[in-house]
This record gives C-alpha cells, sequence and structure tokens, in this order.
C-alpha cells in the first residue's frame, strides 16, 4: 500500500498525516480551511487573466477580512454562480460547509458520529471509495493506521470528500500542474482497489 502514496507530492502527503491525527473537530476545521484556500486560488486564478491595476485596486481587497470573497460561503456561491464549479461539487462544498458550522459554532462534545453531523455526512456523495480504503486497515500505508484505531466510517467518509473536492479544485485551477498529476494519480488508486 505504501506504494499509493509514493507518487503523491511530499506536501500533500504531510499535510494528510497531520489531518489524519487531528481529532474529528481538528479535522473538520483544518479540512474546510484547505478548501477555502483551493477556492481562493482557483479565483484568483481566474481574476488573473485581468490587468494587474484592476487586480491591485478590486480584487484583491475583496478576499481581505470584510471583503466580498472573504468568507468560505462566498467563495463557494461565487464559484458556482461564476459556473467555476458544477452544482454536485457546489452540494458537496455546501455540506463541508455545514459539517464545519456544527464544530466552529458548539462547544458540546461533537464527532463526525455524532447524529446532528452524522446525517449530512451520510448524505454526500463523494468520498465513498476513500472510506471504504480507509477502513480497511491492512491496505493503509503505515503511517496512517495508528490514526484508524476507533475511528468512525462517518471520519473516513469526510476524509474522503475532503480529498475528492481537494483534488477536483486543483484541477480547476489555470496551473493545473499539480492537480492534473493528482487526479491522475487517484484515478489510478481507485482503478487499482475499487474496479
Amino acid at each position: 500500500m505504501e506504494e499509493l502514496t509514493k507518487n503523491i507530492p511530499k506536501e500533500e502527503r504531510d499535510l494528510t498525516g497531520e489531518i489524519i491525527q487531528e481529532s474529528d473537530r481538528g479535522m473538520t476545521l483544518v479540512c474546510t480551511e484547505v478548501l477555502n484556500l483551493e477556492l481562493e486560488r482557483l479565483l484568483k486564478n481566474k481574476f488573473a487573466l485581468q490587468e494587474a491595476t484592476k487586480v491591485k485596486k478590486f480584487i484583491e481587497p475583496m478576499f481581505r477580512v470584510g471583503g466580498s470573497l472573504a468568507s468560505f460561503s462566498s467563495r463557494i456561491v461565487f464559484a458556482y454562480a461564476l459556473g467555476y464549479i458544477t452544482e454536485p461539487l457546489f452540494m458537496e462544498l455546501e455540506r463541508v460547509r455545514s459539517i464545519r458550522n456544527k464544530f466552529a459554532h458548539s462547544s458540546s462534545s461533537l464527532r463526525l458520529n455524532s447524529p446532528p453531523i452524522a446525517s449530512i455526512v451520510a448524505q454526500c456523495i463523494l468520498g465513498r471509495e476513500i472510506k471504504a480504503l480507509f477502513l480497511k486497515v491492512e491496505l493503509l500505508p503505515t503511517f496512517y493506521v495508528g490514526a484508524t484505531k476507533n475511528a468512525s466510517p462517518e471520519r473516513w467518509h469526510f476524509f474522503g470528500v475532503f480529498t475528492e473536492i481537494n483534488f477536483e479544485l486543483k484541477t480547476l485551477r489555470v496551473d493545473t500542474t499539480a492537480g492534473e498529476h493528482l487526479s491522475r494519480e487517484f484515478a489510478r488508486i481507485k482503478k487499482e482497489y475499487f474496479e
């Protein structure tokens, strides 16, 4: 199974290793922020086609605190409204945002298998193959194995949703070199282990 990750860039493997070690709350917040940054990169790449003075004067301020594209929610809606992401991807991002909000705005001890969150995770379309992979501990790269003890299926489903959305957003960017590589690698893994 170590061969599954050998062609994924080290930065991606390191981030994945850190995410896996987090609590459900920490994992959700970190994954959501990674997706938020990928949406920002996607939108900025689309705006990069504008002349430099317009970008500096009008576009950059939109991404700052208080700007119209400063929040995860606004970036999701804007990317969808302009046709940069598909409706299914928009719906998955909205579910991820909803899960993130449940964790971020609750002082209760929540997990991804807690009833209010588990029902949202269950609605997610993406991530099912990755969840199945993580539930087969014997197939995991060694640095994931310790993190799988007592992990719920909902945790791995959410992680799978994050992984697939992250790959998809990378491929949608103008500079798609890393995204294309990751998508090819993910397609190879799916074919080898699930088809």
